[in-house]
């Protein structure tokens, strides 16, 4: 058995890897997605791994306290489940007490989740920050646009159910031109 983050069928093609090994290597293909796309799977992990680093570790740590579970599923895992289990196990060295609490895997806060809503606050002003990420949201939004309809601004607002007239307002409004878009 093998894994890879890699679609080795298009590393052959661009002569990146070995044919004869893919071959070799694929008898059967299970597609799994990362463990950040698996957010139920992280908790029933991050359990067994403390079963096993408590045994090994020579601990009697009972589980999770809420606020660790919350932190532990809503962190990335760009390392997938061997940074789970390497997370568990540091955290089970460091865990005084019979509870894992968040200062035990404390390093999880620090880190930006990709996957996440990390909405930039520019101000201390509710409505101030609001209007800036709804700004980037609309500058997004048409630029996406823009860029699936190669530039046509009329097929643009139709997709985004918007009139033209509209839709051109906010692309001046943005600073965005349809010839960037164009291929």
């Amino acid at each position: 058995m093998s894994a890879t983050n890699q679609d080795l069928a298009a590393e052959v093609k661009r002569k990146t890897f070995r044919e004869d090994l893919f071959f070799r290597l694929n008898v059967a293909t299970i597609p799994l997605p990362p463990l950040r796309e698996r957010g139920e799977d992280i908790l029933l992990l991050a359990g067994h791994f403390l079963k096993k680093y408590n045994e090994q570790l020579n601990k009697n740590i009972q589980g999770f306290s809420d606020e660790s579970m919350l932190l532990l599923r809503d962190y990335s895992y760009p390392g997938n489940v061997r940074e789970l289990e390497n997370i568990i196990e540091r955290a089970v060295m460091m865990t005084k007490g019979e509870v894992m609490l968040p200062h035990d895997i404390g390093e999880l806060r620090a880190q930006p989740l990709p996957h996440s809503a990390a909405l930039p606050i520019v101000s201390p002003v509710f409505s101030k920050s609001r209007a800036h990420v709804i700004g980037l949201f609309e500058m997004q939004f048409l630029a996406h646009q823009l860029s699936v309809s190669h530039g046509n601004v009329t097929a643009a607002a139709k997709a985004s159910k918007m009139t033209r007239q509209n839709f051109q307002r906010l692309m001046k409004k943005y600073g965005l031109e349809s010839s960037r878009f164009k291929k």
